[in-house]
């Protein structure tokens, strides 16, 4: 793998030494951590009967995401659903929540490069 992938940084830089700190705390040896790494966004909750499968699907995900040399990161996030959120101040709940999927997504990708 090169390091030019946007997941990693250049061999030997500050920001590499960090980094590969991380990894290596996770558990991942120094091949895995010059893969690619994948988000992997699951919105998993029992609160609401269409988000309680997730979990098996984000772990197949992440198993076909590493079998095909990357390294995919479960990243959790809100599951905004009418059913549950209708409640709360009539259902003003529901638009917000959607914003606050994709504020919740873009700030782990970008900031982590994923």
């Amino acid at each position: 793998m090169s390091t030019e992938l946007r997941s990693n940084h250049p061999i030997g830089s500050s920001r590499w030494a960090t980094t590969r700190t991380q990894w290596k705390a996770l558990g991942y040896n120094d091949e895995e951590i010059r893969r690619p790494k994948i988000a992997i966004v699951n919105s998993s909750s029992g609160l609401a009967p269409c988000f309680t499968h997730l979990d098996k699907v984000a772990e197949a995900v992440r198993q076909s995401v590493y079998d095909a040399g990357g390294l995919g990161f479960e990243i959790r996030t809100v599951a905004p659903t009418d059913f549950s959120m209708a409640a709360g101040r009539g259902g003003g709940y529901v638009l917000s929540g959607r914003d606050l999927v994709s504020y919740d997504i873009e700030s782990v990708v970008e900031g982590a490069k994923l």
